[in-house]
């Protein structure tokens, strides 16, 4: 039986699980993939928009050559606050189902390179799971072909090649740029008469310089209607265009996956935000609490690390209170 068990090892779920340590709590950490798997799975050579002051967790120096980090070092810091804490980290067990017990939560976990199954149990339990893993889906013909993805590492692949990217917020700017510059014929296409008002101005800036020299073309008020293997449709004012596409891009944002709460009984509101106390994070659920982006719903910002890394101090210190 421990005390406490995080879901997630993602820049939340590991402050959680430093102030648990702090605090001399029994507890482990499940993570489906690797530790900090959301900020792996950031684009290779990214640079973050937060600067290093507001993604330190545990209070461990944060320090690169620049304000801002990169993804590597983004990485590196996680994992070495991890270490420097001695987190009970297993990774790549996904937790499947949460069930409140009589003196707690039974919490069964999947090995993912195995299928086996094996049940924790645990007093309270705190999910961080994030919202990089769901991504928002248009909805349309042809989203599930493989030349399509809503995920961009790297734009080296598509060199030469007809791309087309989707939105029009930080990460579809920032993949429209890349692909650019790395000699990619790029269109851009978002559904609003301008870039979102969230878009860094530097980033922004850089953008609507490209679209305003006609470098990248650009459909606003414009939706994607469909995906064939060689191009898009793309439909605005009623109009139909037909546009040559090697490889599509939907960045149009990503949303918690409510599923594990839900199951255990989480009540949501209409957006699907978990219904939970924003001074100590429990939800409706006694001693089920929920951290970071998950706490979000459809409020889901590059921010949450900021906020979410403090939603541990408020989870452990309720404890106190009971």
């Amino acid at each position: 039986m421990h005390d406490m068990i995080i879901v997630g090892s993602g820049p939340c779920g590991l402050a959680c699980a430093i102030e648990a340590k702090i605090h001399g709590l029994d507890f482990v950490v499940l993570e489906k993939g690797s530790i900090v798997d959301s900020v792996v799975g950031y684009p290779t050579y990214m640079i973050l928009s937060s600067t290093t002051d507001m993604l330190e967790v545990g209070g461990l120096p944060f320090v690169v050559q620049g304000c801002r980090p990169t993804r590597q070092e983004a990485v590196r810091y996680y994992l070495r606050a991890a270490q420097h804490f001695d987190v009970p980290i297993k990774t790549y067990r996904q937790v499947t189902d949460i069930q409140r017990t009589d003196t707690g939560f039974m919490v069964h976990a999947k090995n993912v390179f195995t299928g086996e199954i094996r049940i924790y149990f645990s007093k309270r339990v705190i999910v961080a799971t994030g919202c990089y893993n769901t991504p928002n889906l248009l909805g349309i013909p042809g989203e599930n072909l493989p030349h399509v993805s809503h995920y961009y590492k790297e734009a080296f692949p598509y060199s030469g090649r007809k791309t087309v990217v989707v939105g029009g917020g930080n990460s579809a700017a920032e993949t429209a740029l890349d692909l650019y510059r790395h000699g990619s014929d790029v269109t851009l296409v978002h559904r609003c008469e301008q870039l979102d008002g969230n878009v860094k101005p530097w980033i922004g800036a850089d953008i609507l310089s490209r679209i305003l020299k006609e470098d990248i073309p650009t459909f606003f008020n414009s939706h994607l209607e469909s995906i064939q293997p060689r191009s898009v449709t793309i439909r605005r004012d009623g109009d139909r265009y037909e546009v040559e596409a090697d490889f599509v891009f939907l960045m149009t944002g990503y949303r918690p996956n409510a599923k594990l709460l839900v199951d255990a009984g989480v009540a949501l509101d209409e957006y699907g935000f978990p219904t939970h106390n924003p001074l100590t994070m429990e939800t409706n659920i006694p001693g089920l609490y929920v951290a970071g982006a998950i706490s979000e719903g459809w409020r889901v910002t590059q921010a949450n690390i900021e906020k979410g890394r403090f939603h541990g101090k408020r989870i452990i210190q309720s404890f106190d209170e009971v």
